[in-house]
């Protein structure tokens, strides 16, 4: 069985964690849109941090230089429960099926 890719714009990454994808489930946290993968790719020149809401440069699941990815794999994948934080400001491309 094959997934439609779908391509998020552009993230401007800070210091400041964002989420991948806004949350839209009106009756809690998290998105009604699970995904079966998500992959991160660092587009800047800074380190990119990927991790849950609590992200930092020191509490993180991945980090990634320039141009290097990252995916998380499973059946039900939140993207708006993924979050990337930087230590200077850089660009991140996601994309996921």
């Amino acid at each position: 069985m094959s997934h439609a890719i779908k391509t998020l714009p552009d993230i401007a990454v800070t210091a400041t964690p964002v989420a991948i994808r806004t949350q839209n489930n009106a009756g809690g946290k998290g998105s009604t849109s699970k995904w079966h993968s998500v992959t991160v790719q660092n587009t800047g020149t800074g380190t990119l941090f990927v991790g849950d809401s609590l992200v930092s440069t020191t509490r993180k699941a991945a980090s990634l230089p320039a141009g290097a990815s990252y995916a998380i794999i499973g059946s039900a994948v939140d993207p708006s429960l993924i979050y990337l934080v930087s230590d200077t400001t850089t660009t991140a491309t996601c994309s996921g099926t």
